[in-house]
């Protein structure tokens, strides 16, 4: 199947809204309710566009709403975790750490949230 490139670029632009509004769904169930499309396909499309797979892109915004909350808010951290959908408090700050290069704690410290 082949796309034209206003479609694929719909589809990304699409995929990005939609990551953005279901944070914490399935990105394989995700894909195909979505856009009718095999979970790898989509993935394949997304990552041809942004050099992301669809799980990095919805990984990142989970981070990217963290961040947010971080700076915005006084949750504790398992909290916000569990706000973004990580059941894993662990994975959350090796991801966390990965793309802020500090921790959640670091972060929030930083960013003067009183």
């Amino acid at each position: 199947m082949s796309l034209s490139l206003g479609t694929f670029r719909r589809t990304l632009v699409f995929s990005n809204d939609f990551s953005h509004r279901h944070l914490c769904q399935n990105p394989p169930a995700l894909s195909r309710w979505s856009f009718n499309f095999h979970p790898n396909y989509l993935s394949n499309l997304l990552k041809k566009g942004t050099g992301k797979s669809f799980k990095d892109l919805l990984q990142l915004q989970k981070i990217n709403k963290a961040a947010m909350i971080l700076m915005k808010y006084d949750l504790p951290i398992p909290k916000v975790v569990e706000e973004v959908g990580y059941s894993s408090v662990t994975f959350f700050y090796k991801k966390f750490k990965e793309i802020f290069h500090m921790t959640p704690y670091e972060f929030r410290k930083n960013n003067n949230f009183q």
